[in-house]
């Protein structure tokens, strides 16, 4: 069985925890489902995306930067 993770933040909820989802994506997408005061959402930018000349180059001074973003 598989569960996606809307469902196992909607279980946990279900049986009485407060659950704290930090996430990049849109709020919407657990909100719309669950209605609940136990549900906690923090954005946050989790992938800045790498920086490449070409498919084997990165561009270490511009990816240290997006890593500075996030930490």
């Amino acid at each position: 069985m598989q569960f996606s993770f809307v469902q196992v933040v909607r279980l946990l909820i279900a049986t009485g925890h407060d659950v704290h989802v930090v996430t990049s994506a849109p709020e919407f997408v657990f909100t719309t489902e669950i209605k609940s005061p136990n549900l906690h959402i923090r954005k946050v930018l989790l992938d800045y995306g790498s920086v490449q000349d070409d498919a084997l180059k990165d561009d270490l001074v511009l990816n240290g930067n997006g890593t500075t973003k996030i930490v």
